[in-house]
């Protein structure tokens, strides 16, 4: 992974331990706020992003984020609660670390 991938990757991380933290329905979690997106989801496709290079799907499909997209929007619109929300942000962000390279940059 090159440095400037990593560096996504890490403010990647940050934002979703910060969303966790909040628990804020109304945080933009699409593509729009984040970092990897705004590296690799640009101009179609997600080619070179550590998050389909784990999961072989594109738009974070097959990753905990799907979860975390269900459980915001239960919480903004429906029934659901906080805790459920930050749960499957804190989810994310453990994913998110169990694809960063040990040691950083190869």
């Amino acid at each position: 992974m090159n440095a400037e991938t990593l560096a996504a990757l890490d403010a990647s991380i940050e934002k979703w331990d910060r969303v966790a933290q909040s628990g804020n329905a109304d945080t933009i979690i699409s593509s729009v706020a984040c970092p990897l997106c705004d590296m690799f989801a640009r101009g179609g496709g997600c080619g070179g992003c550590p998050v389909q290079d784990a999961t072989w799907e594109s738009d974070c499909k097959n990753s905990p984020w799907e979860d975390a997209w269900a459980a915001r929007n239960a919480l903004k619109f429906r029934d659901g609660t906080v805790g459920a929300f930050r749960a499957a942000a804190a989810a994310e962000a453990l994913f998110l670390r169990a694809i960063r390279p040990i040691g950083g940059v190869e």
